[in-house]
């Protein structure tokens, strides 16, 4: 493929993957703060929280299957921000929580289409630039999340929480436009998959592995940097356009880290041990923070560095993961990976909450940090010997 074909490929992608990605966190600083405001106690927070993942654990895998045996892309990425405008236009006019956690379940599906535009993405390149190629795309992704944050968090500031859901509303749309104009990559002569090939992959060493490290980074993201900090900082005396500048810190330190894969880092280091020290860094920062960060701006300098850590390590799995795979598999094999990490989606929220329940929010802040050590645990073990 030529490279202007490649870049004009990267950036109607890419753009569209932006502005869905805005829409999705247009209003996810402030959610853990708002359902309090409908009535929600810390554990109901958890669980609307949570179940934000639990809906992608159930249809992540269900997405990429299908997708695979239709040879269709495009019709699930427009579906998926179709799905995004939905949830951002339910969550706007929500009233209750029993509302709120049906239109946050209903973003988990739209945010479950992300299997499929990653495998469509790297459907235009060769297998051996997968994961150069996701690299380049999560940069988008994380300028997505990182515009919705901080232009959410600035609209609610000024006006109200419902603005950053307008915002959803109008970014998601525009998405849906570009989306329009996607192709489809060429599959001609791709053999469809087979479900009968199913259990064969789950049996894949590499995919498990990679799989369940992705968990648990999932686990310490939505359980922390974007679940219980923001809360934190609240108490702390953070407003609402603080809260979207310290969510929105995290995202740019993930920025940071793609653009340092896709541009050297890669060239000058392995994968694993790239991996490893962010599995180290978002550690150290998730345990830390509650007990040296007690001002916001100290808060958003550690969310900074979680985030930096974190997409280190996370974007480098979303395309090692999948790399045993042909095209006829990749969107199952991507299905598997992200739906097993969905459960940490929904199970770091979870568990936040719950020990917030029994203790207080900065211990269990700290306590699910702690599950960064099995991860790093994992991490060397998983590379110890790879060149990769």
């Amino acid at each position: 493929m030529k490279k202007e074909t490649d870049n004009k490929i990267l950036y109607l992608f890419g753009f569209m993957v932006l502005l869905f990605w805005t829409s999705m966190y247009s209003y996810q600083p402030q959610l853990s703060v708002y359902t309090g405001t409908l009535g929600a106690g810390i554990a109901m927070t958890g669980v609307i929280l949570g179940s934000y993942g639990f809906t992608q654990m159930l249809v992540r895998l269900p997405l990429g299957i299908l997708s695979d045996m239709l040879k269709k892309r495009k019709l699930f990425v427009l579906l998926g921000n179709v799905f995004a405008v939905l949830s951002a236009l339910g969550l706007y006019l929500a009233r209750t929580p029993a509302a709120l956690l049906v239109f946050r379940c209903i973003s988990g599906i739209a945010a479950s289409v992300w299997v499929v535009m990653t495998v469509m993405f790297s459907g235009y390149f060769p297998k051996e630039k997968s994961a150069e190629a996701l690299s380049r795309l999560m940069i988008f992704n994380k300028l997505g999340c990182l515009s919705g944050m901080v232009l959410g968090g600035v609209l609610a500031d000024a006006f109200s929480v419902k603005a950053s859901f307008l915002l959803g509303i109008c970014t998601g749309l525009f998405a849906l436009l570009l989306g329009l104009r996607l192709k489809e990559p060429d599959m001609a002569g791709v053999r469809p998959l087979n479900l009968r090939d199913l259990p064969s992959m789950l049996k894949n060493p590499r995919l498990l592995i990679f799989s369940i490290m992705a968990l648990l980074i999932q686990v310490m993201e939505q359980g922390t940097t974007l679940g219980f900090v923001p809360k934190y900082a609240a108490e702390l005396g953070a407003d609402a356009s603080a809260l979207g500048i310290l969510s929105g810190a995290s995202i740019f330190g993930g920025m940071c880290a793609s653009l340092m894969i896709s541009g050297w880092l890669l060239k000058r280091f392995s994968a694993g041990r790239i991996a490893i020290t962010g599995c180290f860094i978002f550690t150290v920062t998730a345990v830390l923070l509650p007990v040296l960060a007690k001002t916001v701006p100290v808060i958003i300098l550690f969310q900074f560095l979680a985030g930096l850590g974190n997409s280190l390590c996370f974007v480098l799995l979303n395309g090692l993961a999948i790399r045993d795979f042909e095209g006829s598999r990749r969107g199952a094999a991507m299905g598997i990976f992200q739906a097993v990490y969905a459960l940490g989606m929904f199970l770091g929220p979870l568990m936040t909450g719950f020990l917030a329940d029994h203790f207080s929010i900065s211990a269990s802040i700290s306590l699910t940090g702690c599950t960064g050590i099995l991860l790093i645990l994992m991490g060397v073990c998983a590379f110890r010997g790879k060149k990769e």
